[in-house]
């Protein structure tokens, strides 16, 4: 009895491990694939602004223009600029999600941080009805990390909270934190949204995986969440129910597996360059 548990245990371990390796040879490849196409989209935006503000010097010498057409002109000259810098931040979203960005690690207080980033979401998720609540450790140790790509983790999370709730008069998104020993820091974000799908919860961290209508999302923001806390030697998983809203639970390490320049830490010579277990990664629950 007691070997067919420990085969079994070793069984269980050896699966999440494989789905932990699938997942994370899809991230390198699609990663790899999102860099390129990025920087491909990024030179003909380039000659559309350009045009555009060719276009546009040219309207405002023109004196013999019809004042009707000139405005429609100018409006019309002002979607392409929108739209462009639309474009131009998705390429920059898909260059973050290959990691192509150069990470600065510095102390950092996940609480103020935390406090800073509800500030600026608050104006929103109020015109919704939304109200946030916060449980946070006053003892809490700062971790070094790199403070840019934590706040891109929580904008994405909270914003995604927030767009849960749609149809819904009112709710709630509650923010815990707590030290975990000396690991690092467990942050949770709950909320009281419609919850996800069981059939959906393996995919969620998918590269353009979305159950939001087309336009209104890209399927980026939680595989861009899985790649930055990885990145960062973290964990990240979620549990929801239909109904019942979600629950994403990260662990951020007080010192994160790679220095500024990419170099091991003590902790990965140690390791052979893999994450120990306290560290280790799992989406999906």
């Amino acid at each position: 009895r007691y070997m067919v548990n420990l085969i079994r245990k070793r069984d269980r371990e050896a699966d999440r491990l494989n789905r932990q390796l699938l997942q994370t040879g899809k991230m390198a490849s699609v990663g790899e694939l999102s860099a390129g196409v990025a920087h491909e989209v990024n030179n003909p935006l380039a000659i559309i602004l350009t045009e555009r503000q060719i276009l546009l010097d040219a309207v405002e010498q023109t004196l013999s223009l019809d004042k009707g057409f000139k405005a429609q002109l100018l409006d019309s000259l002002s979607q392409i600029d929108t739209q462009v810098h639309r474009c131009k931040r998705l390429t920059q979203n898909l260059l973050r999600f290959s990691r192509r960005t150069k990470s600065v690690v510095e102390p950092m207080s996940i609480n103020s941080f935390l406090q800073e980033v509800v500030e600026l979401m608050e104006r929103e998720a109020g015109s919704d009805g939304i109200r946030f609540l916060t449980e946070m450790e006053k003892t809490l140790p700062p971790i070094r990390s790199d403070p840019s790509q934590i706040q891109q983790v929580f904008l994405n999370l909270i914003t995604n909270a927030i767009d849960a709730h749609h149809g819904k008069p009112y709710g709630s998104i509650r923010i815990r934190t707590r030290s975990q020993d000396e690991r690092g820091v467990e942050v949770v974000i709950e909320d009281t949204g419609c919850g996800i799908r069981p059939e959906h919860l393996d995919k969620i961290f998918d590269p353009f995986f979305t159950t939001k209508p087309v336009g209104k999302g890209t399927g980026l923001g939680l595989s861009i969440c899985y790649a930055i806390v990885k990145r960062l030697g973290g964990k990240i998983s979620v549990d929801s129910e239909p109904g019942n809203g979600a629950t994403f639970t990260l662990f951020f390490p007080f010192e994160p597996p790679w220095d500024l320049e990419g170099h091991l830490t003590e902790q990965e010579h140690r390791t052979g360059g893999m994450p120990d277990e306290r560290i280790s990664h799992t989406a999906g629950g």
